[in-house]
């Protein structure tokens, strides 16, 4: 996900899927649970706003009231967080094949806690949310090998793309 800062200042649309999300955490009943009465108390309580309320910097709250209070918590304008902004510079060193040796080539990354609007707008949009789409470790693990060969020269991108291809069918079909 793109920062809600680099959004603003380089004026990207914000675009969110149909109805899918990658979800940060999961929670749930199973349904061999031996006592399911006390799973569903504490999913109770870990959606209740007593919960929900802390912000752990590790997510989003999803229960309704603890959402109204992290938007009322947020910043109107940019100027209202002062101090919690922020900026990176990232500096690349020319290696002599694209430009001049040594040249650097600098990005400058801004950074700062999302407003209210934007808080409001994110909250909005999580209501159509229902397919959950997770991330297979093993498909991104062979994929980055795979491609390893391409930027480092040794492959060419379709000897790439068929090896990625090969390796995800066999995957898929174990």
């Amino acid at each position: 996900m793109i920062p809600f800062s680099v959004i603003r200042e380089r004026s990207y649309p914000t675009v969110y899927g149909k109805d899918s999300f990658i979800p940060h955490g999961v929670a749930g009943i199973n349904s061999a649970a031996r006592e399911p009465e006390l799973a569903e108390e504490f999913l109770r309580l870990l959606f209740s706003a007593e919960v929900q309320d802390y912000d752990l910097q590790d997510g989003l709250p999803m229960n309704t009231s603890s959402q109204e209070a992290f938007v009322a918590q947020g910043s109107d304008s940019l100027e209202e967080q002062g101090d919690m902004m922020g900026s990176v510079m990232i500096t690349e060193i020319g290696d002599g094949e694209e430009g001049e040796a040594g040249e650097e080539n600098n990005a400058n990354f801004n950074f700062a806690a999302p407003l209210k609007t934007e808080l409001e707008q994110m909250f909005e949009k999580t209501e159509d949310l229902k397919t959950q789409v997770f991330a297979d470790g093993i498909l991104q693990d062979l994929i980055m090998e795979e491609a390893a060969g391409y930027y480092d020269g040794s492959k060419e991108l379709e000897e790439i793309l068929s090896g990625i291809q090969t390796r995800v069918d066999t995957y898929r079909a174990e």
